[in-house]
């Protein structure tokens, strides 16, 4: 059971991209377990991220504010801010 729910969560994922530092920094990453409070994302490498980030997911035409919840080698936990989606592309 545990391994159909693995292999449904990564044929959801989107692709994103995650900003900092004014806009000035930015890492592709996926996106995945997206609710209205939250996402988890993956990199492709092990990261640093700052605490607030925007995430931009092209797919859904959105840029969201987040906050770092959890960072683990290469995946994240991020909760969504209140005022989202910050901007349609």
């Amino acid at each position: 059971m545990g391994e159909v729910r693995h292999l449904m969560w990564y044929k959801n994922l989107l692709r994103g991209r995650v900003y900092f530092d004014n806009r000035r920094e930015s890492i592709d990453c996926l996106v995945g377990d997206i609710s209205a409070q939250g996402a988890r994302i993956i990199f492709s490498d092990e990261v640093t991220i700052p605490d607030f980030i925007d995430l931009n997911i092209p797919q859904r035409e959105q840029t969201i504010h987040a906050c770092v919840e959890w960072l683990a080698m290469k995946s994240a936990q991020v909760l969504l801010m209140p005022l989202t989606p910050l901007a349609h592309h």
